[in-house]
C-alpha cells in the first residue's frame, strides 16, 4: 500500500513546485571494465531543479513517487537535506525506485538508458495534485518524461492548468528521451498541448524539432503558447526570447567533468533570477526588458556551466558562493 514519505519542514519563503521522477543515476564505467565501478547518484530532471531552487534560496517542493525501497529511502532522504520540501514525494509499496543507467563507450562519450515503465516515478498521477500542495507556491516547474505514457500526460495538463489559473509562472522542460517515445507524431502532438499553458519554456536546440518547429527558427515557439522561449546551446550558450525582445549569453569556460544535470541547474537558476528581479507573473515575464532578460541568462548560464565541474547532478551545488546575480 502506498503511502506518503516523511519530509523536510515545508518552507517559509516563496515556493517554486516541481514534478515529475526523481531517480538514481547508475554510471557505468567505461567499456572494457568493471562496468559497476562508477556508482550511484541521484538525478531526475524534476528533481535535479527542485535541489537547485533550494540550494540557490527559494523554497521548494517536489511532487513524485519513489519505490518503498532502500533506494527510493536513500533518495527522499537525499532531497530533504538539499533542502526540499518532501512532503508530497510518496513511497509505492508495488514498483521500485526508477533508474537510468549512463553509459559510457570506450571512445567518447555513451548514452542513457532509462528504466520507466512499472517503476514509481511512471505511477505519478493527478492524484499526487492535492490542494495543500499548492500552499505557498509562486512558480510551477514540470519535466517532460511523464508525458511518454497517458497518466502523465493527465497530470500535467492538470498541473499546468491549476498553476496558470492560479496566477503562477509556468515553466516546462521537456527533457525528451526518445526511446520512450516510438510514435513521433505522437510525442509532437503532446508536447504542443502541453505548452498551451505554459509561461516558460526550454529547450536545447534539438528539442526545437520535435514540436515540429525548424530549430533555425525557435521564435516560432512562441506561437504555440509560451511568452519566453529559451534555447540552450550547451558550451555555446542560450538564447532568450519574448516577443519584445532576444538576448543570448555565452557560457561560462570550465573544466568539464560531466554534463549530467547542467540544463536542470540552469532552469533552477532561471527561475530564481526571474523571481528575484520581479517577474513575478505571466504578464511581467511578457514585459520583460532585455537588460534584466539578460541578468537571468547570465545567472543561469553560471549555474549550468557549474554544474559541469563535478559528477553526478547535485555534486556541484557545493559551489554556489560563485553565483552572482
Amino acid at each position: 500500500m502506498a503511502g506518503a514519505a516523511d519530509g523536510a519542514s515545508p518552507p517559509s519563503s516563496p515556493i517554486v513546485l516541481t514534478v515529475g521522477e526523481v531517480l538514481a543515476d547508475v554510471a557505468l564505467s567505461r567499456a572494457g571494465s568493471d562496468p559497476m565501478g562508477g556508482g550511484f547518484s541521484p538525478g531526475g530532471a524534476p528533481a535535479n531543479v527542485a535541489v537547485g531552487v533550494a540550494r540557490l534560496g527559494l523554497g521548494s517542493r517536489f511532487v513524485g513517487r519513489v519505490g518503498d525501497d532502500q533506494i527510493g529511502r536513500w533518495l527522499r532522504d537525499r532531497l530533504a537535506a538539499q533542502g526540499v520540501d518532501t512532503t508530497h514525494v510518496v513511497a509505492d509499496a508495488t514498483r521500485p525506485t526508477t533508474l537510468s543507467v549512463v553509459e559510457r563507450a570506450a571512445g567518447g562519450p555513451g548514452g542513457f538508458r532509462l528504466y520507466w515503465d512499472g517503476t514509481a516515478s511512471a505511477a505519478v498521477g493527478q492524484d499526487a495534485l492535492a490542494p495543500a500542495v499548492w500552499d505557498g507556491v509562486v512558480m510551477a516547474h514540470g519535466g517532460g518524461v511523464v508525458l511518454c505514457r497517458p497518466r502523465g500526460v493527465r497530470l500535467m495538463q492538470a498541473f499546468y492548468a491549476t498553476a496558470r489559473a492560479r496566477g503562477l509562472i509556468t515553466s516546462f522542460d521537456p527533457n525528451v528521451r526518445l526511446p520512450l517515445w516510438p510514435d513521433r507524431d505522437r510525442l509532437t502532438a503532446v508536447l504542443r498541448q502541453t505548452v498551451r499553458d505554459v509561461a516558460l519554456l526550454k529547450v536545447s536546440q534539438e528539442e526545437s524539432d520535435y514540436f515540429g518547429v525548424a530549430r533555425h527558427k525557435p521564435g516560432a515557439l512562441l506561437d504555440l503558447g509560451p511568452v519566453l522561449v529559451v534555447v540552450t546551446r550547451g558550451g555555446a550558450g542560450a538564447t532568450l526570447m519574448t516577443r519584445r525582445v532576444t538576448v543570448s549569453v555565452a557560457a561560462p569556460a570550465v573544466p568539464v567533468v560531466s554534463t549530467i544535470g547542467a540544463g536542470d541547474a540552469f532552469v533552477a537558476a532561471l527561475l530564481v533570477a526571474l523571481w528575484r528581479l520581479g517577474l513575478q507573473d505571466r504578464a511581467a515575464l511578457a514585459r520583460i526588458d532585455a537588460v534584466r532578460l539578460a541578468r537571468a541568462g547570465r545567472y543561469a548560464a553560471a549555474a549550468g556551466a557549474m554544474a559541469c565541474t563535478a559528477p553526478g547532478a547535485w555534486a556541484a551545488w557545493d559551489r554556489t558562493v560563485a553565483l552572482e546575480l
